[in-house]
């Protein structure tokens, strides 16, 4: 115990130790409160956005689902114009881009280079329709109502076998898939067709513009709000040069995740190793200062999409942080009082002892005619060490005039 309080009053010396015992177990109390506070807000911030992401997700694939129903109804309209088995002439060609072609014909009606059928196609349900010939181990676009940016048909041209479908299609299967075609975006439907020796020999194509419809999905995306400053962005996780690719973005649309955002490589790393979860990434601001973002994450499988959601981790704990400093408010004022009433106790009941010091100090001063009154009784039967301590003191007191009445006697 330090001299300076060692040689105060006792009251002083309780309420001194007291404060330091209240205020120890207040700041303990309210540090682990804070920490279960923070780690409660934590678990249900992150329950909460990770349900934002999954549901975003949801949304993306029932999109798809919906444009895959539409291209598939269209899809249909277009196969049904082509009501015979596809023939190919023995003995006639034609050239279409840079291709030396036989004449492929549909019930007695030709098809190469002739555009009827794809523009009534298009003409009829909006959409887009090519028809492919095979051409050795590729497909040949002979005949199509989609055109370029420049307003020209995009024909005379090979499907080309690094196509996601081409695999599919060379072995007789359907193949239907979101596509990105001159600058627009279609949802696609690939169905080979067969010639009279059951060997594939070509593909009916219908494309389903879906451009406006995604923009507006985008939107709706882009306006939801995370916390203050938090936001939804989404990221290209198919496998390729464009892995990473960020589709939707406040100010990074069209950037690498991995360049374009801090530790954008681990954020890749976490969406890419798990369908669904939660990832923490420092983010260092330009000042130097450090924060925490608490990201949220869901693959939309049907694209292979990541829809990420997330903000500072700050802005989820304001309102715990707030109650912390609430905690520690109360609990200074909570020990002011308390520390209060025990030093006005503590000065009520202590006050005999600085009553009998006085008489003490009269006594050892050789005034043996002090009386102790501290009106707390002569009761010997009492556990009141300030009760003990007066009686003994006037024992003693006692004690000694008798001895010095006897020495004056003699």
């Amino acid at each position: 115990m330090p001299s300076f309080l060692r040689n105060s009053s006792i009251v002083n010396q309780l309420v001194t130790i007291q404060l330091t015992i209240v205020l120890f177990v207040f700041t303990a109390l309210a540090l682990f409160v804070n920490h279960e506070v923070n780690h409660g807000v934590i678990e249900t911030v992150e329950h909460s956005i990770v349900e934002h992401a999954e549901q975003l997700s949801k949304n993306v694939d029932f999109y798809n689902a919906t444009l895959q129903q539409q291209t598939d109804r269209i899809a249909d309209v277009f196969v049904q114009m082509f009501t015979e088995e596809m023939t190919t002439s023995l003995y006639e060609e034609v050239t279409v881009g840079k291709f030396q072609v036989p004449v492929l014909m549909n019930d007695g009606e030709v098809i190469t280079n002739n555009f009827e059928k794809p523009d009534r196609f298009t003409a009829m349900t909006g959409g887009s329709a090519t028809v492919f010939m095979r051409v050795d181990d590729d497909f040949l676009r002979i005949s199509t109502s989609l055109r370029k940016a420049d307003g020209t048909r995009a024909f005379g041209t090979m499907l080309g076998k690094s196509h996601p479908g081409y695999k599919k299609l060379i072995n007789g299967e359907e193949y239907r898939g979101p596509a990105a075609l001159f600058g627009r975006n279609y949802m696609t439907k690939y169905v080979p067709f067969k010639d009279t020796k059951g060997e594939v020999a070509g593909i009916l194509y219908v494309g389903f513009d879906y451009t406006a419809s995604l923009a507006e999905l985008k939107k709706s995306i882009s306006e939801l709000t995370i916390g203050e400053t938090g936001f939804a962005f989404i990221v290209d996780l198919k496998p390729g040069k464009n892995q990473g690719t960020l589709i939707l973005h406040p100010s990074e649309e069209g950037k690498n995740i991995t360049t374009a955002i801090q530790n954008g490589d681990q954020i890749l790393n976490a969406i890419t190793s798990a369908q669904k979860g939660t990832i923490n990434i420092p983010t260092t601001s330009a000042n130097g200062d450090t924060r925490n973002r608490l990201l949220a994450f869901s693959q939309a499988t049907e694209w292979n999409w990541g829809v990420v959601v997330g903000s500072y981790e700050e802005e989820f704990t304001k309102a715990a942080d707030k109650l912390h400093l609430q905690m520690i408010i109360l609990s200074i004022v909570c020990a002011i009082i308390i520390i209060g009433l025990l030093f006005i106790t503590l000065r009520i009941k202590l006050k005999p002892i600085s009553t009998i010091c006085g008489y003490m100090q009269a006594i050892g001063d050789g005034d043996l005619t002090t009386r102790i009154n501290t009106d707390m009784g002569d009761s010997a039967d009492t556990n009141n060490e300030i009760h003990q301590l007066s009686r003994s003191a006037k024992a003693t007191v006692g004690g000694l005039r008798k001895v010095t009445k006897q020495l004056n006697n003699t």
